[in-house]
């Protein structure tokens, strides 16, 4: 019986669609921080260079960190950057039908629900808090906090020890057949794989296409 639920975020709660590629977005950033560092033109090449040399050290970075060194600022001005510079990527974000019905009925009905989710923590906590669904975690777990990311398996096994969850009893919900599904399947949770406008299509066969909140709810009941 499953008694533990991990759910991934992004395309399998949330249904979110960003784009940072768009004419004159770098340059709008640079223009509304300029009181800070005045950059020049070169935001993006500075941005990209700092990735490309932490994601050489580790496994998943933390963009607050690049925002501190490229305009040599706090914590408190690096958060600001950085949340602008989301939700001016963002072209649409709204959580799936009937998410909040199921995270309540999974609430009430005593199961323990975590978040497992390759994020930023500088922009994806107030996202949480914006769509009203943190309240339902246990814990929130989320990439840039461990330095590392999904299918990871010191990752997926953070709420297992952290909680001393029995694996026959957690189950890991995803939109993605390999970072949420292998990696899920090879640390040895049960898995539901639902397939979302973001999913990888003709992988593996889906458990559930779309978000289909009382077809999930009945899956997991249906696990013995």
């Amino acid at each position: 019986m499953i008694k533990n639920v991990i759910f991934d975020l992004y395309g399998t709660l949330i249904d979110i669609w960003t784009d940072e590629s768009y004419d004159g977005f770098f340059e709008k950033i640079e223009e509304l921080f300029k009181c800070y560092k005045d950059l020049k033109g070169h935001l993006k090449e500075l941005y990209l260079t700092k990735c490309q040399e932490k994601q050489e050290l580790i496994e998943e970075i933390d963009l607050l960190e690049v925002f501190k060194e490229i305009y040599e600022v706090d914590d408190k001005k690096a958060y600001e950057i950085a949340l602008t510079f989301r939700m001016l990527s963002i072209n649409n974000i709204s959580l799936y039908p009937k998410v909040t019905w199921l995270l309540e009925k999974l609430k009430k009905k005593g199961y323990k629900i975590f978040l497992l989710s390759n994020a930023q923590r500088c922009f994806t906590i107030f996202e949480l808090y914006a769509l009203d669904i943190d309240k339902y975690f246990d814990k929130i777990y989320l990439s840039s906090d461990y330095g590392m990311r999904k299918p990871n398996h010191e990752f997926f096994m953070r709420p297992i020890l952290d909680y001393d969850l029995l694996k026959p009893e957690t189950l890991m919900i995803g939109n993605d057949c390999y970072t949420d599904i292998k990696g899920s399947l090879e640390v040895g949770l049960k898995t539901i794989y639902i397939e979302t406008e973001t999913s990888t299509k003709n992988v593996i066969k889906p458990d559930i296409k779309g978000f289909k909140a009382k077809k999930i709810y009945r899956k997991i009941k249906s696990f013995k």
